[in-house]
This record gives structure tokens, sequence and C-alpha cells, in this order.
């Protein structure tokens, strides 16, 4: 191997390296938010595994616009290294890693070696294509295929040998385009047209346009449900105008610093007038086709928003070979590529810090005002009980109301059911002091137990409004989490106390007791007892009753309280029973479910021991009658 190759061997492995290390920072600190939900929800991440069907299926039913692939990739993805957000994310990471290096390898063939590492650094330093390195979407997906797709084109449009792996390549890199997402129709028609105008009258000029035919051909049976699933290219009320859209895009295109454009046009302008390369004006050709259809596209339908610059990722390639291709024919080029680079990369990061980038991504900076879902979960894992419902208050509903758009998904959805098996809502912190203490009242109606999470340093008037009503509903346990930032505490009622773990009961039925806890004072001469129910169908509360009965040593019936499962017990009821008329002595307080009709009694089962019953013990006290009188 030349020095030469083993100097740009080094130098792309440091920029593939700089590529994954900048990808790689985001992989666990943006929350997963709207979009990546989407994603969720189409791959099967809130109930894997999904099979390919089952993923089309959801697909059609919640989003009949998009096309399956990168879904269906990821879906095996994550049932191979699971389904936390860091490996979920690792996959677009790669596949934006693969898009850096083989962009360079299209460069190296279009052009050379130095306009393609340069181009590659350049792109392994865009702010806002670094965003989607770590975002579970298909956008570095389409990203890479599209430039495999490019340079297999290129291949067959100028070089003198062509194998028959690149036209299976052609074909099918086409057909995957197709399947990964709508846009890379763009890049067909900058490819089409620019073959039709420019690309040189060959044998194999007709067979690229039949390649491009026969990947069409494998996305017709897909086709039928694109397009009765009312797909169309509808106006948006969120769209802006085309000047606007443009500007957005030059902005984001170079770092969001527009004076950048001014060295990157003079030296473009320089090299074409030095040197009219066919290649670079084939090239020049294609990112102008595809920009002008994106005009088109914007001014027919309505339908790109500032906030959807994402739209444009299909389109990056070619004005980022062109930008390198400029500056590296600049009078003394290394001197002008290394501070251009260094400018572009110190741009590049100022950009990536702010809000700005986030909003031209998307909607992914109102996920910044989520409350810190993934460290909730991150310092929950093996603390949360299964019957624990997280409370908290956010800036933004938008974590609640995904759920109502998306058929119960939403951030919250994944982070609590998901990843911790519990369920949970969050109060916005616009909410008056009233609503905070009514949110609070609802959920200790529906359950004894609220887990309770916050930062000290934020929101406190909020926050004290919460805590004053937990202390009048529930006993404060100790600190799950305690640190400057985060605080997660449980709040339990009286009975259950903090020191214990849930006991549940499953019953034959499906009927299962969550929890079951009982007193008895000594003073008030009272048996109180909490038991808390989980019914998996109403209609059983007709037809089931609960029993209470305190029974002697050698098994007599003293005392019992009877109630219908539909009067007050459900989901969770406070008993209480008076001993001032049972004489001293040991007594056991146990629970029996029955049925209604027959009186038959319903066995259960302890989930913990797994020990069967129909009669469950849930105190043993004594009545002592000594002190009386004194």
């Amino acid at each position: 191997m030349r020095v030469i190759d083993i100097k740009y061997l080094l130098a792309m492995t440091i920029v593939l390296f700089m590529a994954f290390g900048f990808g790689a920072h985001g992989l666990n600190i943006d929350i997963i938010w709207g979009d990546e939900i989407w994603s969720l929800a189409f791959m099967g991440g809130f109930d894997p595994p999904y099979s390919p069907a089952q993923i089309v299926a959801t697909i059609q039913e919640l989003a009949p616009d998009h096309v399956p692939l990168f879904y269906i990739i990821s879906a095996g993805w994550g049932q191979l290294v699971g389904w936390s957000p860091v490996v979920l994310r690792y996959l677009p990471l790669l596949f934006g890693v693969l898009m850096i290096a083989w962009m360079y390898r299209f460069a190296v063939d279009a052009l050379n070696r130095r306009t393609a590492l340069l181009a590659a650094a350049l792109m392994t330093t865009t702010a806002f294509v670094i965003v989607y390195f770590h975002e579970l979407r298909a956008y570095t997906f389409l990203m890479t295929f599209a430039i495999i797709h490019a340079w297999l084109y290129w291949r067959l449009t100028y070089r003198r040998r062509a194998t028959r792996w690149d036209w299976a390549g052609l074909v099918l890199t086409a057909a995957v385009l197709l399947y990964t997402h709508s846009f890379s129709l763009v890049l067909f028609a900058g490819l089409g047209i620019s073959h039709l105008l420019f690309a040189p009258r060959s044998d194999r000029w007709l067979a690229i346009i039949i390649a491009w035919a026969l990947g069409a051909l494998l996305f017709l049976p897909y086709l039928p449900p694109l397009l009765f699933g009312d797909f169309a290219f509808g106006s948006s009320d969120r769209a802006n105008s085309t000047f606007e859209v443009l500007q957005a895009f030059a902005t984001v295109l170079v770092n969001g610093y527009l004076v950048l454009w001014a060295p990157l046009l003079l030296a473009f302008a320089y090299y074409v007038r030095q040197d009219r390369s066919r290649m670079v004006i084939h090239l020049a050709l294609i990112a102008l086709v595809m920009c002008l259809i994106m005009i088109v596209v914007n001014q027919q339908f309505n339908l790109i928003a500032t906030t959807r610059m994402r739209y444009f990722l299909v389109l990056w390639w070619p004005f980022v070979i062109l930008f390198a291709a400029g500056l590296v024919a600049a009078p003394r080029w290394r001197i002008v590529t290394a501070a251009f680079l260094m400018v572009w990369a110190v741009s590049g990061y100022f950009f990536g810090r702010t809000d700005g980038v986030l909003d031209y991504a998307g909607f992914i900076s109102v996920a910044r005002t989520y409350p810190p879902m993934h460290d909730y979960a991150s310092n929950l894992n093996g603390k949360a009980r299964s019957t624990d419902y997280l409370f908290g208050l956010t800036e933004t509903d938008w974590v609640n109301y995904d759920r109502d758009t998306m058929r119960g998904y939403s951030a919250l959805d994944y982070y609590l059911k998901v990843r911790l098996g519990i369920d949970g809502e969050f109060t916005d912190i616009a909410s008056k002091n009233w609503e905070i203490r009514r949110d609070i009242e609802w959920i200790f109606a529906e359950r004894p137990s609220l887990l309770f999470a916050y930062n000290p340093q934020r929101y406190q008037r909020q926050t004290e409004t919460a805590v004053s009503a937990l202390f009048q509903a529930a006993i404060p346990c100790p600190y799950l989490t305690e640190k400057p930032d985060l605080l997660i505490q449980r709040y339990v009622h009286p009975l259950l106390g903090c020191n214990r773990d849930p006991a549940p009961i499953e019953y034959e039925n499906g009927i299962r007791v969550l929890d079951k806890a009982a007193e008895y004072d000594q003073q008030t001469e009272r048996v109180r007892s909490l038991i808390w129910w989980e019914i998996p169908d109403e209609k059983l509360l007709r037809e089931y009753n609960i029993s209470l009965q305190i029974i002697t040593p050698d098994w007599q019936n003293r005392l019992q309280n009877d109630r219908h499962l539909d009067n007050s017990v459900v989901p969770w009821h406070v008993f209480e029973l008076s001993t001032e008329d049972l004489p001293a002595g040991d007594y056991r307080l146990m629970l029996i479910l029955y049925r209604r009709d027959t009186g038959a009694r319903v066995g259960g089962m302890h989930s913990s021991s797994g020990e069967d019953t129909e009669i469950v013990p849930l105190l043993d006290f004594n009545v002592d009658r000594s002190l009386e009188g004194n």
C-alpha cells in the first residue's frame, strides 16, 4: 500500500471515529420524544416482538403515508439487542457512520481523495446531520442508501467496466429507498432528470432507466396499501412559504451561519472557472434538480415547514461534496481547507447546542421541556414496584397528550410502562394550586400508593402545593432517589406502611389482589384492613362478594363483614371491624372471595410463595382484657 493511501486511510479512520463519537454523545441524553415514539409504535417497541406483517398493519393504521422497511429492520435489531433507548439508537448511529464512509467512497470515485476526505469531515461536523445519528428515525438509513444508490449509478454511468453486482445493487437499492421513505423519490427525480439531460448516451444509458423501473416493480406489492391508506402529499397547517423553507435549508446546510456561504460560493466559482469538470457539472445538476423538486413539492402541496428540514437530508450529500470540491481547488488549498474546516466545526459545535437546530429538526426542542423521563427510569430501575404510580410536574402536556393521538403510545408510556412496568401522569406547571391538589386526590382515589418525582431547584410553588396535598392523603417514605436535581419519594396509605413489599393474590377467575394490609388498634378495639383490587372484567363485580372474617384458632367464625365487589371495594377500600364484643384471646383476620349466587369460594394463589388457598390470612392479633376496669 502506498504511503499516500495510508495517510488517507488514517485520516478517514479519525473522521469516522469522530462521527461515531459525535453521534454517540446524544444516545442517552435526549429523551425519546414524539417522532421516536411513532417509530417505537410502528416497530412494536411497546409490546414486542412484532412480525413484519404486524408492523405493516400498525403503520397502515397509525400513519398510512409511511413505508415499513426501517421499522422492520429496527424491530429485528430490538429483538437482538434489547429495547432500551441507547441500544435502539445505535442502529441509526451505525448507519450514520456508514453514510460518511460511503460518501467518501463516492467522492473518491467521482473526483479525488482530497475532496472525498474534506467532504467526509464537513458532513461529520454538520450539526443538523449529527442530530439524526442518535434519532430513532429512518433518516440516516435513507441518507446511506441514497449515497450507495448514487455511487452505483455513477459507476454504471462513467466506469468502463460494470459487474452484475453493480446492476443488482442499483435495482435493490432503488427498492430499499422506496421502502424506506417517500422522499427518496426526490433522489430518483434528481438522478433521473440529470440522466436524461446530461449522462453520456452509451449502451448503459437505457439499461439504467430499465434498472430503475425494475426497482419500482419491487415496490409494487406495497403500493396498494400506500395509495388506499389515504396516502397523499396533503397540505400542512405548519407549512411555510417556499422562501422561508429555502432560507431555513440554506441556514442548516452551513451550520447555522449564512455568512459561510460566501467563501463556499467563491471557492466553487473559482473551481468552475479553472476546471469545468464534467463530473462536477453533473453532480451540481443533480443537486440543483433535487432542490428544485423540493421547491415544486412545497409550492404545489404546501407540505414542508421550517421544522421539517429533515426532508432535505436526502440531498445533503451532493451539496457537501460540491463544497469540498470548491475548497480543495482554491490556491493554497491546505491552508484554506484547514482554516475553513476549523470555522465550520466551531460553527457546528455552537449551532448544535442551541434550540435552533432542534427546531429545524422538528419539535425535538419541545422534548427538552419534558420531565427527565430517562433519569426517572434509570433511577427507579430495580426500585419501583409493579403497583407504583409516578406523579410529577411538566412544562408541556405533550408528554401526556401523545397517548391521545397514538392509541395509548407516549413518551410517558415508554419510560414508565415499557421500561419500568408502572404507570403515571404529569401535571402542567401552569395548573392552579387547586388543580394540582385535585389531580393528587384523583390518583389516591384510584390507588393508595404514589411516587412523586421532582427537581427541588425548579417549580418550587407547584412542588410545595403537591407535597402539601400528598401529606394530607398519605405518609411519606424514605427517598428512593435523593440527588441535588432529582428527588423521588414514595407516599402510601398509613396502613400499607413503607417497610414492606406488596403481597398480591391471583384468583382463578382473573381477579387480583394487588396489595393488602391490616392492623389491630387495642385502644379503639378496631381491626382495620386495606384491600386493593384489580378486576379484569366489570361483569365480575356483580358476580362475586368479598368477606372479611375474624376467626378463632379452632376456626370458629366470630365476626365478619361481607360486601359486594361493585359496592365500594373497587379499586381499594379500608374495612373496619369492632372487637368490643369479642372475649379475650387470639384471633385471625381472614379474606375470602366467593360467588354471590352459590356462595362457592374462589381459589387464589400467593404470587410470592405459589401457595394455593381459598382463605387468605391477613392478620394475627390478640384481644387483651386484662387492663379493663383498672
